[in-house]
């Protein structure tokens, strides 16, 4: 995904939340795979978020490690 897309739909599931009032890291877990056929290392960073307009949500930030050995985000999701 190019940087413009990733800042539109980025944009499109934060906006209607409203801005971050608290973010809590509750978990990180690293795994080798996220599923068939895609192995590597990966972080998976679990947070408990307060946004403006919805108190309870939950973030996923995914992160791989790539050959230069920096960490990179690659997924993120809000329930």
């Amino acid at each position: 995904m190019s940087v413009p897309d990733w800042q539109v739909a980025l944009a499109r599931e934060r906006t209607p939340r409203g801005a971050v009032a608290q973010r809590t890291l509750m978990q990180t877990a690293f795994q080798r795979s996220l599923g068939p056929g895609v192995d590597g290392d990966f972080a998976l960073l679990q947070f408990r978020t307060a946004f403006d307009k919805r108190s309870d949500a939950g973030e996923t930030v995914t992160l791989e490690r790539e050959a230069d050995g920096a960490w990179r985000v690659i997924g993120y999701f809000i329930k």
